[in-house]
């Protein structure tokens, strides 16, 4: 198949789902299609994202690039809705895309997500299928488009990270020490720093450091503001930024836990990152990270704004080192029990060929 692969940006940025975006590419490639990464420069704007509707250079390229199948990454939704209604009128190709989760899906101010949910629903009605991430993912498109498209979940993994072949004694996570707690992802909002640091302000009998990693460009206000807050703490946090995977592999195999209580993830593989380190992952209710963590076994789900409840988490992990290491190879276990990229590959290769065939005939 010729593939066109509609992204914001660079296909290398910082994230889950470019993560995800990059590993697909390349198996597909392996598998010998020809993928055609079609970037759009990234919007300052919603305004900005809507005039690249009418770019007549980017509808070209999609409707005259003999593609035989478009996917879009729906975080380009802004930039595609109208546009790809022209395409459509000019091509066979069925137009897929492919869903991490829905801003909508986020907290957001009422109108606000009034009008996010009315662009979303008003680019879903232009594609013919959906590549989502969890039947979560799924369940939530649904809602919001008000109707079934053609579909394959095709779960990520987290076997792109260094230690993946760890033995049971690499498991083994000191029980002298602090309790190590690692949080990563940009320092934005949505990711729920503050929930971590207004429960570790309620530990102060408890001995403890929290490693801190993601870039904080994203939301220079929301980042500058998480380092004051921290500041109190002293040497207790570090803020590391982003780091390269050998420097994250590190981090991982001294955590005891990761914290990440996101207002809301699409999947969230920071969480099996974690549990193929033998990480406890505590995470947010909200979302798919229900779907592979199964609470109080082998990580723990939160509301994301319970400080209280997420603080005396904390202190059971720490007063427990025992049970501990209980959740810990029981994470290990869960993540191992997860499909790989290359299940991931397979499903949507074979979703792709037979969404193209019908379109086809």
């Amino acid at each position: 198949m010729r593939i066109a692969f509609v992204i914001y940006g660079s296909l290398d940025q910082t994230s889950g789902g470019y993560l995800y975006d990059r590993e697909v590419v390349r198996r597909l490639r392996g598998r010998g299609h020809m993928v055609e990464v079609v970037s759009l420069p990234t919007p300052a704007s919603t305004i900005e994202a809507m005039l690249h509707n009418f770019d007549p250079a980017t509808r070209e390229r999609l409707a005259g690039g003999g593609f035989d199948v478009i996917v879009q990454d729906e975080l380009c939704h802004g930039s595609l809705a109208l546009l790809n209604r022209r395409v459509r009128r000019q091509i066979k190709a069925p137009i897929v895309a492919l869903v991490h989760h829905l801003k909508s899906s986020e907290t957001l101010a009422v109108g606000q997500r009034a009008v996010v949910r009315r662009v979303e629903k008003r680019y879903l009605q232009t594609v013919h299928g959906l590549i989502v991430n969890s039947v979560t993912t799924g369940k939530t498109v649904e809602r919001v488009l008000g109707a079934d498209l053609p579909n394959v979940v095709a779960r990520p993994s987290a076997a792109h990270r260094v230690g993946q072949d760890m033995s049971e004694e690499d498991l083994r996570k000191a029980s002298d020490g602090p309790l190590r707690l690692l949080f990563v992802g940009n320092l934005i909002p949505r990711k729920n720093l503050p929930t971590v640091l207004g429960a570790l302000r309620a530990l102060k009998d408890v001995d403890w450091r929290l490693d801190i990693v993601g870039g904080g460009d994203l939301d220079p206000v929301h980042a500058e503001a998480m380092r004051q807050v921290a500041s109190p703490f002293g040497d207790r946090v570090t803020f590391h930024g982003r780091v390269d995977d050998d420097v994250l592999g590190g981090l991982f195999r001294e955590a005891h836990v990761l914290v990440n209580p996101s207002q809301y993830e699409g999947y969230g593989i920071i969480y099996l990152e974690a549990m193929a380190h033998g990480v406890i992952p505590v995470a947010s209710t909200p979302g798919a990270p229900h779907e592979f963590i199964t609470h109080r076994r082998d990580g723990f789900l939160v509301f994301p704004r319970d400080i209280d409840t997420l603080a005396l988490i904390l202190r059971e992990l720490s007063q427990n080192p025992a049970h501990r290491q209980i959740m810990a190879t029981a994470a290990r276990q869960a993540y191992l029990a997860q499909p790989n990229w290359d299940d991931a590959a397979e499903a949507i290769e074979a979703f792709l060929l037979k969404l193209a065939s019908q379109k086809a005939s």
